[in-house]
């Protein structure tokens, strides 16, 4: 029944990807170059767990991908494509699109990696790792279409119990953006969250150094239609 089930959810995944393709004139030049150049490429945030959870007509706010080549590279070809972008402080383009923006980083960026990173500087990533890096198990979830894998062990242990917890023991005490997102998600979706999540959600709100920054982005999140 897992087999079945992990089968559908990637049959879904595709269909949707290539809907979106089809509606979206740069998704579909960004990933066409990938394709064609035969570039190992993951969606990872909204788009899949939105997937996975409320099905192929689910909603979500913007594309984020991760592309396995050099970073300079993947400036060459936004730029030879004439694209609206800006390259961001994490290491990555955020592209403007009006239809869905794009957020895209290489792997040689630190974002994909921001948990691993500080543990082996040296270590060559692969997209399993880029799914077991995430912060939240909530985040935990990379799709390859390419390769026809989904990573997201964590993910749908949330799903099961409805729970969010941090996957690394030791969570950033300066990631005040990671504890909004836990309060939104909590507060605004109706999941639970662990012991360990709530003591960091009051120690960023309460701090003095992060707690006006906390409040003032958690604001913004309540904005959006979803994260």
């Amino acid at each position: 029944m897992e087999n079945l089930k992990q089968i559908m959810i990637i049959t879904n995944l595709k269909k949707k990807l290539k809907y979106h393709r089809e509606q979206s004139k740069c998704l579909s030049l960004l990933l066409d170059t990938f394709d064609m150049n035969k570039y190992n490429y993951a969606i990872v945030g909204g788009f899949v767990r939105n997937t996975i959870k409320f099905g192929i007509n689910s909603t979500f706010r913007d594309f984020d991908i991760i592309v396995d080549i050099p970073h300079e590279e993947l400036k060459h070809i936004l730029k030879h494509y004439r694209f609206h972008f800006d390259e961001n402080s994490n290491g990555g383009f955020k592209i403007k699109e009006e239809y869905h923006p794009i957020d895209i980083w290489t792997m040689d960026s630190h974002q994909p990696f921001k948990a691993y990173i500080l543990l082996d500087p040296n270590k060559k990533f692969t997209f399993k790792d880029v799914s077991l890096s995430s912060e939240l198990s909530i985040d935990n979830c990379v799709f390859v279409p390419r390769k026809n894998k989904l990573y997201w062990k964590y993910l749908k242990q949330t799903l099961k119990t409805n729970k969010i917890f941090f996957i690394l023991e030791s969570p950033y005490i300066a990631n005040w953006k990671c504890a909004c997102r836990l309060k939104y998600f909590s507060k605004v979706c109706g999941y639970e969250l662990d012991d360990t999540c709530v003591f960091f959600i009051k120690g960023i709100f309460n701090s003095s150094s992060y707690g006006k920054k906390a409040k003032k982005y958690y604001k913004h999140l309540l904005e959006k239609v979803n994260i």
